[in-house]
């Protein structure tokens, strides 16, 4: 393995040619263009719903991107035109998934936690008791 000592390094004339390649020659508003797109929140390319409209599919689209991979995220459900329900993973912080739809750019109206029936926490207390 070669060592790099203080005697070794030269100066280099341009710096910036040194490190950075130039691209094929392109308009101005092709560059803008390229820029804005790698600057849009991710898509996934799955097809949402049927029934939603189609001014509403990018915004889902980048929901599921965004919400893709998230370890707060526990699963995702359609309930209609415009209601994601998203259930959390054990022990999660609702405002880690709020935080994440927002920077994708993705409104989100209201947040609330899921009510259980008196037989799911009955059942959940029980089953409890039984394993100690």
């Amino acid at each position: 393995m070669p060592r790099i000592v203080a005697e070794s390094l030269r100066s280099v004339a341009d710096p910036l040619r040194t490190g950075l390649v130039a691209g094929p020659t392109a308009s101005g508003a092709e560059v803008a263009r390229s820029l804005a797109g790698d600057l849009a929140p991710a898509e996934v390319p799955a097809c949402p719903p049927d029934w939603l409209l189609p001014g509403q599919v990018r915004s889902a689209r980048r929901a599921l991107a965004a919400l893709e991979g998230l370890v707060a995220v526990g699963s995702t459900e359609w309930l209609g035109e415009t209601t994601v329900r998203v259930t959390l993973a054990a022990s999660s912080d609702a405002s880690v998934v709020v935080r994440t739809l927002v920077l994708a750019g993705i409104g989100v109206d209201r947040v609330e936690p899921a009510r259980h029936s008196l037989e799911d926490r009955f059942l959940s207390l029980t089953s409890s008791l039984g394993d100690s």
